[in-house]
């Protein structure tokens, strides 16, 4: 298997226990989860992941989504050590209000100099509310990190 750089899978099944803040309670669910990722070339990396999320005994009288899937799929170039470019997609079916999923797109170039990085990249995300498509945001971001 360490041959199959290219090509690695993973899976798995978790029971979860989590504190939902708008029902000031805990809550047991499921929390199963299939990726893919591996090297395309020696310069470009992949991740493909697919997580879903099952809560078994949410109250009925609330408007929380109680199975829902949570997709990313990213990609990274890095032409030299220095340089980085990452973009992906993100998509999740959670479903709330008049809420019916969310898309989410990024793109990130990180440069190292010495003790300095630089980042710059853009997001944006949008949700379909019924038969409409909104933007939730869009910004363009720079960053500069120093260390000493």
């Amino acid at each position: 298997w360490e041959g199959l750089n290219w090509a690695k899978i993973y899976l798995g099944y978790n029971l979860l226990q989590s504190l939902i803040y708008s029902l000031q309670q805990e809550q047991r669910g499921i929390y199963y989860q299939l990726g893919f990722k591996g090297d395309v070339s020696r310069f470009l990396t992949y991740e493909i992941k697919a997580d879903r999320i099952e809560y078994r005994d949410l109250p009925g009288d609330n408007e929380m989504d109680d199975k829902y899937w949570l997709i990313n799929c990213d990609l990274t170039l890095n032409p030299w050590n220095t340089l980085a470019l990452s973009t992906g997609v993100r998509y999740n079916d959670y479903q709330q209000h008049d809420i019916r999923y969310h898309t989410g797109f990024y793109c990130n170039l990180r440069w190292q100099i010495t003790n300095m990085d630089i980042f710059t990249g853009f997001r944006t995300s949008r949700n379909q509310i019924r038969e409409n498509s909104m933007v939730e945001f869009e910004y363009f971001y720079w960053k500069l990190s120093y260390t000493f």
